[in-house]
């Protein structure tokens, strides 16, 4: 009998201690943009720190523009005006970072986008001519905001400056373009340098007459100073006095509302050009009244009167607003949609024009 001893040896991992200290490797924020309205709701943002099991997981926040939009220490980001503000989480350990863009509106609407009083400018070398900017809200609202602190300008050429919305031309003729920035919405104005000016603005026609709902494309030619013209109904900008009576589009056609008058206006390179609008009403009117005849003021006193259409079926509408309102001597007294001013002693007829009828209002002004 043999026998053999074995002997056997287990070998025991070494016991390791685990580290005490695991580094911050990273940050994130669950939103990177908000839009958010002036004192509104305010919105909790999220800071995840990386890697979960990281020692120690504090942060801090900071809002590069408090008077905008807010932020406590538990991200909690409160919107107080309009403007725009960045959002940044910093982590204690190794201060990695997260941000997030936040854009603060109008309490009342939301800007949809912004307007200028120029969309294409011929200026003189060294000279200056000041852009006015307008932000449009949702309702269809606007609001001067040249000189707002979140309307930003820039200008693609050195020959062409611009400050709070006050362009200035160097000496050498050329071409630049001016940018405006405002909150989310951008507009670029294209600028052209030169001695050349606009001397006036011409058109075939300067009154219109429309049906309810048609529509018209007007025309302006520019008369330049050295003899050349040019088509610049594009280019110009259109704007309407009534837009309750007749509206028009950025490449000026103008569409029938509601029956009254409107005076259209075209500008291009400091010249306006202006047309009269008027717009048809029914032709089944069978008569026009008055709330008065006669009227006796004083100078400086006004007075309102309303006017009635009847029409043939019998029924009735106030068509004050709508009416063609004139008056026979305007340094006696003056009309506007019915609201009569007596300026100086003497007499006047006032007289108001609507689907084919006409009334007369006697004005007697006294000391």
């Amino acid at each position: 009998t043999i026998s053999y001893t074995i002997n056997v040896t287990r070998a025991v991992p070494p016991i390791i201690n685990p580290p005490s200290y695991y580094p911050v490797t990273d940050v994130t924020l669950n939103k990177t943009k908000l839009t958010l309205k002036a004192g509104g709701a305010a919105e909790t943002l999220t800071a995840t720190v990386l890697p979960d099991y990281a020692t120690n997981k504090q942060v801090t926040w900071q809002s590069s523009n408090p008077s905008v939009a807010a932020v406590d220490q538990n991200g909690v980001v409160t919107p107080l005006s309009e403007g725009e503000a960045t959002i940044t989480v910093t982590t204690t350990d190794q201060a990695k970072t997260a941000t997030c863009e936040v854009t603060v509106t109008s309490q009342h609407e939301q800007v949809v986008g912004i307007k200028v009083s120029e969309k294409n400018i011929m200026i003189k070398p060294n000279k200056s001519l000041q852009l006015k900017v307008m932000a449009v809200y949702a309702n269809g609202e606007t609001k001067e905001i040249t000189t707002d602190e979140n309307t930003k300008y820039s200008s693609s050429s050195k020959n062409v400056t611009v400050e709070a919305g006050l362009i200035t031309a160097g000496k050498r003729e050329g071409k630049a373009k001016i940018k405006v920035k405002y909150l989310n919405n951008t507009v670029t104005v294209p600028i052209t340098v030169s001695k050349r000016t606009v001397k006036e603005l011409t058109s075939e026609i300067s009154d219109v007459q429309l049906g309810l709902n048609e529509t018209r494309q007007l025309q302006v030619t520019a008369l330049f100073s050295d003899g050349k013209m040019k088509d610049v109904t594009d280019l110009a900008v259109w704007s309407s006095d009534n837009e309750q009576t007749a509206t028009v589009n950025e490449k000026g056609e103008v569409t029938a509302e509601d029956e009254g008058t409107a005076l259209i206006t075209a500008d291009y390179g400091g010249k306006t050009m202006t047309f009269s609008v008027e717009v048809a009403a029914p032709k089944n009117v069978k008569k026009l009244t008055a709330s008065t005849k006669r009227l006796t003021l004083t100078k400086g006193e006004e007075q309102q009167v309303e006017l009635t259409a009847t029409y043939a079926d019998g029924s009735e509408k106030s068509v004050t607003s709508h009416a063609k309102w004139s008056t026979t001597v305007e340094n006696v007294a003056t009309v506007k949609n019915g609201l009569i001013t007596a300026v100086s002693e003497g007499s006047a007829r006032i007289k108001a024009k609507y689907g084919g009828k006409t009334v007369t209002i006697s004005i007697l002004v006294k000391e």
